[in-house]
């Protein structure tokens, strides 16, 4: 199948690549000016099933100062540049590097990424200036739709922040995004603000005429997929840091793209840990996102018409909008209930991973288990510990408080144990499946003991 490529898609990803082109220009300390991606000595790795927990080892690890890490995933650069459905040759979130061909240069990607980098927990004493040029980057891939000019995001972000110091002594990036968004929804309506990883008690209280959406936030495209970060202010990366520290990435999509991520940085150490997710646990969260506000990735209603059942048969959208990624071969479950769907992405992604990092030297590759996170303070510190010998970094001050308070994140319920159980009957012919048990099986969560999974 040959992906149709729309106009309206290139449309907002030429304009968000604009914003980014500004801010690579006006930014005052963008670190992509004078660090090349050679010049990247090591580079970890966090590969995962959607919903099997990298967005909670991601906040974890980059609160150390001896990592530097992204300000959220990176798939919108991903689809800003190109590599991604429905661009060019990209039918799935699969990269063959033979198809890329030489128009699309990895090093300006490579560039886009170095320049988003921060260091260590979220910053009290922060440049606001520094922080406000990030900001405009990141609010042109949650809204390309408006068109904004970049002074015009700086507006509203200044705005905000006088606003801000009005009412607060300290820094909260949530509360901030609060005072950004009254200022954005004033003039621009169409902005719902339960799109973003905000409590919705929050969002309730201090947003009530609005409601609670069903369906993306752009009816045609989507370059950042909600619910939206927000963005917090860290230290940027001196070039010294960026030569010699650990760069950490997560995006569920990197499942198929090991050999692309070394050619971003093809002189880079290569640290993997792949996070695991029993399939009943996995698949439950899948299909929870996909009934949730959020976590819209493709519309691919110009290539197939989606008839999920449970999905598909509840909301219009559900015939053209697909969630997380997007396997090889998905167009083949367009006709399934969404629980096989939901299995289907837990096995392609775990299936993905585990033959790509076959090919690695052993010392570089961890397997963890998101159970292991979860399950009790002991568990949860003995696994820390290993992650971080792996890494070959301390557990430092800021580390260790964000372990001790477990941050909630991209969460459409509360964790809780079994919370599978509740779709037992559903989940269960899914996950007995002979290729999702074989592969279960491997990944040491065993089918006689499904009971006992978290």
């Amino acid at each position: 199948m040959i992906a149709i490529c729309s106009s309206k898609s290139e449309i907002f990803c030429d304009y968000s690549h604009g914003i980014l082109e500004e801010n690579f220009s006006l930014s005052p300390n963008n670190p992509g000016r004078e660090v090349k991606n050679e010049e990247v000595t090591q580079v970890v790795l966090i590969m995962a099933a959607s919903r099997s927990g990298s967005s909670l080892l991601f906040e974890l690890l980059r609160n150390s100062e001896q990592l530097l890490s992204l300000s959220g995933e990176h798939t919108p650069y991903y689809k800003i540049k190109g590599y991604s459905f429905p661009f060019r040759s990209f039918d799935s979130d699969s990269i063959n590097l033979a198809e890329i061909g030489s128009d699309r240069n990895p090093r300006d990607l490579a560039r886009d990424l170095i320049s988003d980098l921060r260091v260590g927990a979220e910053g009290e004493n922060f440049d606001f200036e520094d922080y406000a040029h990030s900001l405009t980057v990141r609010l042109s891939m949650q809204w390309p739709q408006l068109f904004l000019h970049y002074h015009e995001w700086m507006k509203y972000i200044r705005n905000a922040y006088r606003f801000y110091l009005l009412k607060y002594k300290t820094w909260n990036t949530k509360y901030f995004f609060i005072e950004l968004l009254k200022c954005l929804c004033e003039e621009h309506p169409e902005i719902n603000p339960y799109y973003y990883d905000i409590s919705k008690d929050l969002i309730q209280q201090n947003f009530p005429q609005y409601a609670c959406p069903e369906g993306p936030p752009n009816p045609d495209f989507c370059i950042e997929e909600p619910p939206f970060i927000t963005l917090s202010p860290y230290r940027r990366p001196t070039p010294a840091e960026i030569r010699t520290k650990p760069i950490l990435m997560k995006a569920s999509v990197d499942a198929y793209r090991l050999p692309f991520i070394k050619q971003l940085f093809p002189n880079a150490e290569l640290k993997i840990i792949h996070l695991t997710r029993n399939p009943a646990a996995g698949t439950n969260g899948l299909y929870d996102g996909w009934l949730d506000r959020g976590f819209f990735s493709y519309n691919v209603g110009k290539v197939a018409k989606l008839s999920i059942s449970g999905y598909s048969d509840k909301f219009e959208f559900g015939k053209s909008w697909w969630n997380y990624d997007l396997p090889p071969n998905w167009e083949s479950m367009v006709e399934h209930p969404l629980e096989y769907v939901c299995g289907f992405q837990w096995y392609s992604a775990n299936a993905a991973i585990v033959e790509a990092v076959a090919k690695e030297d052993k010392k570089n590759v961890l397997r963890v288990r998101a159970e292991d996170l979860l399950s009790s303070p002991q568990s949860r510190w003995f696994t820390i510990n290993r992650i971080t010998q792996f890494l070959g970094i301390e557990i430092d001050h800021s580390l260790r408080a964000c372990v001790e308070t477990m941050p909630v994140v991209m969460a459409t319920a509360r964790p809780h144990p079994r919370r599978w159980l509740k779709r037992k009957e559903m989940l269960l012919p899914v996950v007995t499946q002979f290729s999702i048990a074989q592969l279960a099986n491997f990944l040491d969560y065993s089918l006689q003991q499904k009971e006992q999974w978290l």
